[in-house]
């Protein structure tokens, strides 16, 4: 009977030194580095929660590592410096005197939501297929183009890191327009205006650099935009994108922020 107890005690023993060795305790005891490699989640919550103890952390900012302090396991990181330059979205538009429509005095625009598709500072990366979507502004605004055919409404304005981007995409829904056709009798009525996709995206490669401010204007063109059918008013948005740069704290010229 004493012959088992001691091959059990024997074996619990080994079970809970190869624990110990492959896993450390719940109390971050350690006697050298690697003895924290298990700790992952301990370095994690010390890191700026990044997913693992070793590596670039989230946004390029820092360096981290699991470290055998004193018998304890702390996370150490490094602070890397991001370059970043700044973005400002404007939105513009024209009013026409539409064919078999008459005279739009009116475009409720709303937008959901923008993102920007950032691909790195490799200047010859020409895909979309690689990289991350950023989203630049989450706040939802309504916009009345035909309130800004002299002047541009800005959209958004944020940091961004350095390096290059490919796309523009507006997350959309449906809307309002005003029209105005006196040969029709219709005096400024509104009616549903549809945006089929419930997005727009834009591709178009453009750059952020370090100490400056890059301005991307969408310059909607309503003629080609706007259809009258069956079911209604449609717009499915054709818009060319102007471009300029600013010293940081410039606002574009003949601009509004909403």
């Amino acid at each position: 009977m004493l012959k088992l107890v001691g091959i059990i005690l024997i074996a619990v023993a080994a079970i809970f030194f190869i624990y110990y060795q492959q896993l450390g305790n719940p109390y971050g005891f350690c006697n050298s580095d690697s003895d924290c490699n298990w700790q992952c989640g301990f370095c994690k919550s010390k890191i700026n929660d990044t997913e693992y103890c070793g590596g670039l952390l989230p946004e390029g900012q820092a360096y981290g590592s699991c470290k055998c302090v004193q018998n304890k396991c702390e996370g150490e990181y490094t602070i890397i410096p991001v370059e970043k330059g700044g973005l400002i979205i404007a939105v513009k538009d024209a009013s026409k005197k539409l064919p078999q429509i008459g005279t739009v005095t009116g475009l409720n625009l709303t937008i959901n939501s923008v993102e920007v598709h950032f691909v790195g500072k490799d200047e010859n990366v020409t895909g979309n297929e690689t990289g991350k979507w950023i989203v630049f502004s989450s706040d939802t605004k309504t916009i009345d183009l035909l309130r800004y055919t002299d002047i541009r409404a800005i959209i958004g304005e944020q940091e961004l890191a350095v390096g290059k981007y490919t796309q523009i995409r507006l997350n959309l829904s449906d809307s309002e327009i005003k029209i105005y056709n006196l040969n029709m009798g219709i005096y400024n009525k509104t009616y549903p205006l549809k945006v089929p996709s419930k997005e727009l995206k834009l591709v178009h490669n453009f750059n952020i650099e370090q100490n400056k401010t890059s301005v991307l204007t969408l310059d909607f063109d309503l003629e080609q935009s706007l259809k009258k059918t069956d079911q209604g008013y449609i717009l499915s948005p054709t818009v060319k994108i102007l471009e300029e740069s600013l010293e940081p704290g410039q606002k574009p010229t003949n601009s509004e922020e909403i």
